[in-house]
C-alpha cells in the first residue's frame, strides 16, 4: 500500500487540503484528552482548514446547549472568559489552544468568522446548569402546556445537570413518567421550535441515563450535530472535534452514525503516537504511553526517524508535494488506546474504497497537556 508522507507542517497542510477534497464534514479524533503536543497540531489544523479551505465551524466535543449559549454571548466578554465552565475543561484550560481561541475571537464578527460551538449532551456547563431548565419551563408556559405535578421531575433534573449526587428513591420512576408525558406534549401539539425543545430534551433524557445506567450517548451526539450540520447554508463546512471512542466512524457510534448519514462528506484524520506521556483527567497525574510494538505503523515511523508525519491514501487528484511510503497491508495502527490496534488495510481511504480513516498525524513523542490553573 503506497501512502503519501508529510514530514512537516509546511508539506503536510497542503497535503490534508488537497486529500479532503470536495469533503464538507472533517472530523479530526485523539486518542487521549490528555496529548498538548496532539492540541497543538489539531489547532493549527483548524486554523488551516478555515484560512484555505473555507470550513466555517469549529464544533468540539463539549455541551451542544452550552456551545449554543457561548455563541449567543459574544459580548461584552471576551471568548477565553465565556468558555471558563462552559467549554469541557480540558479544552477551555488548554495552554496549547490560547491561540485557537484567540484566532476565532480575531474573526469574530467578521464575512470570514470561525464559529464555535459543542456537540455532546449537558455535562455539567455553567449555561446549562443555570439556564437550561428556566428556558424549559418558561417554553412550556408560553405555549400554555400544562406542567402540573412535574416539581419533582424538574428539581431531579437540575440535580442531574449540575452533576450533584441523586439519592431520591423513586428517581426513576420519576423521571421516566416526566419524560414520557413531556415527550407526548411536544409531540401531540403544533408548537413553534418544537424540534428544538424535542431535541433538548432527548439530551436531557440522555444526561439522565448516561448518570444512572451508564447508557452510551452517542446516538444523542449524532441529533445534535444533525441538527448544526443541516441548519448550515449548503456552501458551509464543519470541523468535528473528538475522543476516538466517540468520533471514529464504527458501528453504533457516533462517528459511525455520522459517516452513515453523510457518506463521502466525512472526511477522518486520526492522530496516534509512538510514545510519550499524556495527563490523566480522572486521576490528574501524568501517565506514561508504552512504546508502539514491532508491526505497529507508529514503531515503522520512529524507526525511520521521523519525528512528525501526516500520512494519507493516495487518489488520482493528489498532485502530491510530499514523499511516498509503501507500507505492508498487514500492518498495525493504534486505535481507541494506545494499546488497542486495527488492521490498516481497512483504516486508509483510497479513490474507490472508503476506509475507517482517510489520514493519520504521527507524533513520536507525545506531551502532556499543560493546563491552566484557575
Amino acid at each position: 500500500m503506497k501512502c503519501a508522507l508529510g514530514t512537516l507542517p509546511d508539506q503536510f497542510w497542503p497535503l490534508l487540503g488537497q486529500s479532503i477534497d470536495s469533503a464538507r464534514i472533517f472530523v479530526i479524533s485523539m486518542q487521549t484528552h490528555g496529548a498538548g503536543s496532539d492540541y497543538a497540531i489539531m489547532s493549527e489544523a483548524v486554523k488551516y482548514l478555515h484560512t484555505h479551505h473555507g470550513f466555517s465551524v469549529l464544533c468540539m466535543a463539549s455541551g451542544f446547549y452550552d456551545g449554543l449559549k457561548i455563541a449567543e454571548n459574544q459580548s461584552p466578554s471576551p471568548l477565553r472568559a465565556r468558555i471558563v465552565g462552559s467549554l469541557f475543561r480540558m479544552y477551555a484550560n488548554a495552554e496549547e489552544l490560547v491561540t485557537l481561541f484567540d484566532y476565532i475571537e480575531t474573526h469574530s464578527g467578521s464575512t470570514h468568522e470561525l464559529r464555535l460551538t459543542g456537540v455532546d449532551v449537558p455535562m455539567g456547563g455553567l449555561y446549562s446548569k443555570q439556564f437550561m431548565l428556566a428556558e424549559l419551563i418558561a417554553y412550556l408556559d408560553t405555549n400554555h402546556i400544562d406542567y402540573t405535578g412535574l416539581s419533582v421531575f424538574f428539581t431531579l433534573c437540575q440535580a442531574y445537570l449540575s452533576l450533584e449526587p441523586v439519592a431520591h428513591v423513586a428517581r426513576q420512576q420519576i423521571m421516566q413518567e416526566g419524560f414520557t408525558y413531556l415527550e407526548h406534549a411536544f409531540s401531540a401539539t403544533n408548537l413553534p421550535n418544537v424540534n428544538y425543545w424535542q431535541l433538548m430534551l432527548g439530551n436531557l433524557k440522555s444526561r439522565y441515563a448516561f448518570t444512572e445506567f451508564g447508557q452510551a450517548r452517542d446516538l444523542q451526539m449524532a441529533n445534535n450535530f444533525k441538527y448544526l450540520y443541516e441548519s448550515l447554508p449548503k456552501n458551509e463546512k464543519i470541523i468535528l472535534w473528538g475522543h476516538a471512542s466517540h468520533n471514529l466512524p464504527m458501528e453504533g457510534n457516533f462517528g459511525g452514525i455520522v459517516k452513515s448519514w453523510y457518506g463521502d462528506d466525512v472526511y477522518i484524520c486520526h492522530l496516534s503516537g509512538y510514545d510519550g506521556h499524556v495527563i490523566n483527567f480522572e486521576t490528574g497525574t501524568t501517565t506514561m504511553i508504552p512504546s508502539a510494538a514491532r508491526g505497529f505503523v507508529e514503531e515503522k515511523l520512529s524507526s525511520l526517524e521521523i519525528d512528525i508525519a501526516l500520512i494519507t491514501a493516495i487518489p488520482p487528484r493528489l498532485d502530491c508535494p510530499a514523499d511516498i511510503i509503501d507500507l505492508d497491508e498487514d500492518i498495525q495502527i493504534r486505535l481507541l488506546s494506545y494499546s488497542s490496534s486495527c488492521l490498516l488495510n481497512r483504516v486508509f481511504s483510497d479513490a474507490d474504497e472508503r476506509g475507517l480513516i482517510d489520514a493519520l498525524v504521527f507524533t513520536k513523542d507525545i506531551v502532556p497537556t499543560m493546563q491552566i490553573q484557575r
